[in-house]
């Protein structure tokens, strides 16, 4: 499968579907199951490509990762401006939700990791009651300490060992930090011998635990989630001011590129 790949203010977006996304995981499972692989997958948002404009060293894990999917509407709308539109948004939630499916379905093992107050365990819970036949297991996370140009990790050796064991790794951690956990993965020092795909999914396991409010489905659709984000939580205001600046960015790219 092949697709196209654009920059949007320095960060690449991969032109790919849910579909697609999850043909080509499958695929690199499929083909080396035992290769001492980490295959990072990122959920590219607006806050990512700001993030990326203040850490070079984050904006290369972005660039250099197996697939940079669409997350975001914000996204959709920015590729519209610079001419290279993509099709559609693939959801860190999604996901969860389809990558876990097929691991059932597979005999793969997931692994959720990260969250508070247990989440990473109810989300473990909810899909196995859904899927009895799935393999999983749930961990808290490492301890981390992080600044936005690096991140340092103590894991200890038995979530290292649930980690050598798992196809499907589930980070929810939210950005950077997850993104600089499985970009250390890749680490020899780790000894990964099989093929490992990461996907950092932020807040989806609040979501799936039912710790916070499910976004409905036509807001969702409607690409408003951000807006019933912060409806629900207020503390994401301040976050949100990075979406102004995203858009702000944009547009003066966009200017100047027409000049």
């Amino acid at each position: 499968m092949n697709h196209s790949s654009y920059y949007i203010l320095g960060v690449r977006i991969d032109d790919v579907t849910l579909q697609e996304t999850l043909e080509k995981i499958k695929r690199s499972l499929e083909n080396s199951p035992r290769s001492d692989r980490v295959l990072p997958v990122v959920t590219i948002n607006p806050e990512f490509i700001m993030l990326a404009r203040l850490a070079k060293p984050f904006r290369t894990i972005l660039n250099s990762a197996f697939l940079c999917v669409p997350d975001g509407v914000g996204i959709l709308l920015a590729s519209l401006l610079i001419g290279s539109p993509l099709r559609t948004r693939v959801t860190g939630i999604e996901l969860v939700y389809s990558l876990t499916k097929e691991a059932a379905m597979q005999g793969w093992t997931v692994g959720f990791l990260g969250g508070q107050n247990e989440v990473a365990e109810k989300t473990k819970e909810y899909f196995i009651s859904k899927y009895p036949k799935l393999t999983a297991w749930a961990d808290n996370g490492p301890w981390i300490e992080n600044n936005i140009s690096s991140v340092t990790y103590q894991v200890s050796s038995e979530l290292l060992e649930r980690i050598r064991k798992t196809n499907i790794l589930f980070v929810a951690m939210g950005a950077p930090k997850q993104e600089y956990f499985i970009s250390n993965l890749q680490n020899t020092k780790y000894k990964i011998q099989n093929t490992i795909v990461a996907v950092g999914v932020g807040g989806s396991f609040d979501e799936i635990a039912g710790v916070v409010p499910k976004t409905p489905q036509f807001i969702d659709t409607l690409g408003l989630k951000w807006l019933f984000r912060l409806i629900t939580q207020p503390w994401r205001f301040r976050r949100q001011l990075r979406l102004l600046q995203f858009v702000y960015l944009i547009f003066v790219d966009r200017i100047k590129k027409s000049l």
